[in-house]
């Protein structure tokens, strides 16, 4: 008892060495930051909807769900009087898209980049925050990732809904919708249509985010917080590459994302996210 409780201890204060050779992305197993039934108000639940407190508080709508800030329901954004479903596919998202989407040549050319590593605040485990702001300081203005660390810490958003939830809070031109049972064909054809997708993926021991920004059959072309990855299920970053600007081939990728052990399918984490 005395071992395992030390052991315990050790894994939640495990810290990652000084150098990119050594970073391992979070503490613990990303799949167990998932909390799946944790909802916040603010945080979008379908396609321009979000969870609603101010609709049950004012009885325009009966509760749904308990979300962290209090009951809830899932309404259109702007409009307490309007019911949306939870939780759509990813496919009612690009199935919609009737506007011109733009190229994604010049998507992958303009998005900032910013390494996790020049961040001030805890470094070796921001990429979260690092990955919202690159997408934000794309759609809308520059955004430094210790910023968001200022008002948010480290942890809140390494999950899905947490990630969402703080993307929405700056969001101003640029909506996110959050899926925990995407397929890499949900990813790629999302990506067609001009969306920019953060992803959550076992690129390193515990997992890691990252952006990615389009697909050319067969690469993936992505803004990576930590640098280039070394390009195998797990393995880090032992590139010795700063330049997260980069590619990564459809094979290694998708077994990131999209499995348990590199070979075996597990739906995969993914945000997608446009202009408004």
């Amino acid at each position: 008892m005395k071992h395992l409780t030390f052991f315990i201890l050790a894994l939640f204060t495990l810290n990652c060495a000084d150098d990119m050779s050594s970073y391992q992305g979070y503490n613990l197993n990303f799949r167990d930051k998932s909390y799946l039934e944790t909802k916040h108000v603010g945080a979008t639940c379908d396609n321009q909807c979000i969870y609603s407190s101010y609709a049950v508080s004012y009885n325009i709508q009966s509760k749904q769900y308990d979300c962290v800030e209090g009951p809830c329901v899932c309404v259109k954004e702007g409009d307490a009087y309007t019911l949306c479903s939870e939780n759509p596919e990813p496919q009612d998202l690009w199935v919609q898209q009737t506007e011109p989407v733009p190229d994604n040549g010049q998507i992958d050319t303009t998005i900032p980049y910013y390494n996790q590593y020049d961040n001030r605040n805890h470094p070796y485990s921001t990429c979260q925050n690092t990955s919202i702001a690159m997408v934000l300081s794309f759609y809308q203005y520059r955004i430094h990732p210790d910023e968001i660390y200022t008002r948010w810490g480290k942890d809140m958003a390494q999950s899905p809904s947490g990630l969402n939830y703080v993307y929405s809070h700056y969001a101003a031109n640029s909506s996110i919708n959050t899926y925990t049972s995407a397929s890499p064909e949900d990813l790629r054809n999302a990506l067609a249509q001009g969306y920019i997708a953060i992803v959550h993926g076992y690129f390193t021991s515990y997992g890691h985010v990252l952006v990615v920004k389009s697909y050319d059959g067969q690469n993936y072309h992505v803004n990576d917080p930590a640098g280039k990855w070394s390009g195998c299920f797990k393995c880090g970053y032992n590139t010795g590459d700063y330049n997260g600007v980069t590619k990564y081939s459809r094979t290694s990728f998708e077994n990131a994302v999209f499995t348990s052990n590199g070979s075996a399918y597990l739906p995969g984490w993914i945000h997608l996210i446009k202009r408004k």
